[in-house]
């Protein structure tokens, strides 16, 4: 049976105050998992991250979102203004750690289409790149129950249009779940994104996990039963949280997109 070896690159990070008022969904959304050691402290980091699944007896690296920033000034200037990325965090220098280039990359599973997951794929001229046909009609024609869907797919910048379209001649459009690899189920959950979707993954030494996406903002959040605060449709949302605890209970190791290192050290370590 083919197993799958998960490296976590975190690629840049958004500074959050521990509570923050969020107009759009009138809730307060709670921060306090990125606040480290330091639980006084005035901002926490949310990590930015892709996944790369890395097949050792085949040399196949598959990567699990690609939300690379050119840089930090680019970062802040069109999607986040705490969004915060050192020189060393460059998609080259990052990939340069597993001896590989963009080029090298010739799969790339996208969990949704924000700017945090998506907005280097244009950039990555080699690969097919896996995503739902609900997340592409979502980023163009914005069905949102909360506003500013634009400002997360790219569609805000003036000359460009969605991420995920820029790609378009690469896209691999699947609709609901579909079987990758050998180990690898992409699972379809909606609910986030109209078409948001996670991996299932049989990793090293009989271990499966749940590369979830932002069903939840982390693992801890899941384990507390808090879904994600920004929902384009919350019975999706609802079911996708029931499919993610079913998993769970036999034995599946969930991982979320923005998880802590530490968090995604814990998991990978059990």
């Amino acid at each position: 049976m083919a197993s799958w070896r998960i490296e976590h690159i975190v690629f840049g990070y958004i500074e959050q105050p521990p509570s923050l008022y969020h107009e759009e969904t009138d809730a307060y959304w709670d921060f306090k998992e990125y606040l480290g050691d330091n639980k006084n402290a005035e901002f926490g980091k949310v990590p930015c991250a892709v996944f790369l699944l890395i097949n050792d007896e085949t040399n196949e690296v598959i990567m699990v979102d690609c939300g690379f920033a050119i840089n930090e000034e680019w970062g802040k200037k069109y999607h986040n203004p705490r969004y915060m990325q050192s020189e060393d965090q460059s998609m080259e220098k990052m990939l340069a750690k597993y001896d590989l280039t963009a080029d090298d990359i010739k799969t790339i599973v996208i969990t949704h289409s924000h700017w945090d997951h998506a907005m280097a794929l244009n950039r990555m001229k080699n690969a097919k790149i896996y995503i739902q046909e609900e997340d592409i009609t979502g980023a163009i024609l914005s069905p949102w129950n909360y506003k500013g869907h634009a400002s997360r797919s790219g569609a805000e910048i003036p000359g460009e249009v969605p991420y995920c379209i820029q790609a378009y001649h690469q896209l691999e459009v699947i609709d609901g779940d579909y079987d990758l690899r050998p180990g690898i189920k992409i699972l379809k959950f909606g609910g986030h994104t109209p078409g948001m979707q996670g991996l299932l993954v049989d990793g090293e030494n009989g271990k499966r996990y749940l590369l979830c996406g932002d069903l939840v903002m982390n693992r801890r959040d899941f384990e507390n039963g808090v879904k994600h605060h920004l929902c384009s449709n919350n019975d999706e949302l609802e079911a996708g949280m029931v499919r993610a605890k079913a998993l769970v209970e036999q034995g599946v190791i969930l991982i979320a997109a923005h998880d802590t290192e530490k968090l995604v050290q814990e998991s990978l370590n059990r």
